[in-house]
């Protein structure tokens, strides 16, 4: 016997809220409710965003190896190799971490 709580809320006989309006589970067998062309649709859209967002990441990965190059290039040329500070060296650590 399920005891209402207000609001269209209501408890089970196991003590589980609901809220209200809840919808019943899909049934059992997935055959009757997965339309496989919009299965297959929505994978290959997921298929295309992945790609999409590998070329982002290695873009911007390119783009920050070389602003570390350039920063690295001027570091030297500013105060050579034998007076390089610890952080010249830590962001090449950061780079291939």
């Amino acid at each position: 016997m399920a005891s209402t709580l207000g609001r269209g809320c209501t408890i089970d006989s196991e003590g589980h809220p609901s809220p209200p309006n809840a919808m019943a589970p899909p049934p059992n067998d997935t055959a009757e409710w997965v339309d496989p062309a919009a299965a297959a649709a929505a994978m290959e859209e997921a298929s295309a965003r992945a790609q999409h967002a590998v070329v982002v990441i290695w873009t911007l990965f390119a783009v920050g190896v070389y602003v570390t190059c350039l920063r690295t290039y001027s570091r030297i040329k500013m105060v050579g190799v034998k007076r390089l500070q610890p952080d010249d060296y830590l962001v090449w650590v950061a780079v291939v971490s």
